[in-house]
């Protein structure tokens, strides 16, 4: 019970990083800054993607991009 109440956590607070990386890479006028916030956003997807058991699909998030 406690796992499913940590992994639940941890995916929103994944996901609000998410949003917050990808409307900042929107936003920025630095090209530097925009590519580090577009990384963050990949890895937090990634990182969603293996709280949901897609290991693979975390895996091709961070090769392909």
């Amino acid at each position: 019970m406690f796992d499913a109440a940590v992994s639940t956590i941890a995916f929103y607070s994944f996901m609000v990083f998410a949003v917050a990386m990808a409307i900042a890479t929107v936003f920025t006028r630095r090209i530097f800054r925009s590519a580090l916030y577009l990384m963050g956003t990949l890895t937090a997807s990634a990182a969603m993607y293996i709280l949901l058991d897609a290991e693979f699909l975390a895996g091709v998030q961070i090769l392909v991009y």
